[in-house]
């Protein structure tokens, strides 16, 4: 309860530094997700409520390339889970037929992108928010032992080209 409990508080002060106005935590343990169809369910609710075009969600696959700060059981799953409920799932009437008794009609997301995938094909220059990229990222204290090794991840690198 405490770690959630923490956890929350960060992720609200991140949002808070980004303007994000509303967070959904769907209560799933930390640490014990996996790509269920609750959690499919669950995905598809909120897709279906807020109606993106765009939804991003994590690489679902588990990369071989070494990099230490990838392949958490929970990223994986909830990747999974996303790419599911976006499709087919949010769009099909016949999936989650009960969504629709809550007044959440199908919704047809326009584009994905999945985030921390081995190659790459679409890159964004994110030079002028990287800064505060870093710092709502500094904002998860229970998850970063050293604030100061942020700038030394390998996959928050900025390239020659964006700087």
């Amino acid at each position: 309860a405490q770690l959630t409990a923490t956890r929350e508080a960060e992720q609200r002060a991140a949002a808070d530094l980004l303007g994000v106005s509303e967070i959904v935590h769907l209560g799933y343990a930390d640490g014990y997700l996996t790509p269920s169809l609750d959690l499919r369910r669950d995905i598809v609710r909120q897709v279906r409520r807020f109606r993106p075009d765009l939804v991003i969600a994590q690489n679902p696959v588990r990369r071989q390339d070494g990099n230490p700060f990838i392949g958490h059981p929970d990223h994986l799953a909830t990747g999974e889970a996303t790419l599911a409920a976006v499709y087919p799932a949010a769009r099909d009437r016949l999936n989650f037929p009960e969504l629709i008794g809550e007044g959440l009609e199908p919704w047809k997301v326009r584009q994905v992108l999945v985030s921390g995938v081995e190659r790459p094909n679409l890159f964004v220059d994110v030079s002028d928010t990287f800064e505060l990229g870093l710092r709502a990222l500094r904002c998860h204290v229970s998850q970063i032992a050293d604030q100061h090794a942020v700038e030394e991840r390998p996959d928050l690198k900025l390239t020659s080209s964006a700087r």
